[in-house]
């Protein structure tokens, strides 16, 4: 039998995905397991969130907090719903990621929450999450120039090949 609080607990999960659904494209997408383009406001966050693990590796900095990942402003209190991390692992706050194994790393080495490392196993665990967190950035979108010179969509000539465009 589920207690009254259990009921009411589910209840308010249920309102909260349904809020979500009814705003979110992400939170839509989620609970649908259909794939959405990734907005500009969340591809922000992503670059937001490799820069950040761009300095972790490259200084040994700490990576714990979720306070400065720009992923985690934008999709924590929503319990992940829509964070490209969330959909590839089907899992919230980082579970299922590299990020898992970094924890672990500097957990064995008892390091304090804003120490830093140079601790080789520290340093590939990070490497592994910068890896993991490029792979979530979408496909450079190809620009087919109008002229007879190239062939069609593919084409991969420097000057078709565009980088993503840059979010302000």
């Amino acid at each position: 039998m589920v207690a009254p609080r259990d009921k009411l607990f589910d209840l308010a999960a249920d309102a909260a995905r349904e809020h979500a659904k009814a705003i979110s494209p992400q939170a839509r997408a989620y609970y649908s397991g259909e794939s959405v383009a990734m907005d500009a406001e969340t591809l922000k966050a992503l670059r937001g969130s490799i820069a950040k693990w761009e300095r972790v590796v490259s200084t040994g900095a700490s990576g714990t907090s979720y306070a400065d990942c720009a992923l985690c402003a934008l999709f924590w209190a929503a319990d992940c719903i829509g964070c490209p991390v969330s959909q590839r692992t089907g899992e919230s706050h980082c579970d299922g990621s590299p990020f898992e194994d970094y924890m672990s790393e500097r957990h064995e080495l008892r390091l304090g929450s804003k120490e830093r490392t140079s601790d080789p196993a520290v340093k590939e665990a990070a490497e592994r999450e910068l890896a993991f967190l490029k792979s979530l950035l979408p496909p450079p979108p190809i620009t087919m120039l109008p002229n007879d010179k190239h062939p069609g969509p593919a084409c991969s000539c420097r000057e078709c090949l565009r980088d993503y465009p840059e979010t302000p």
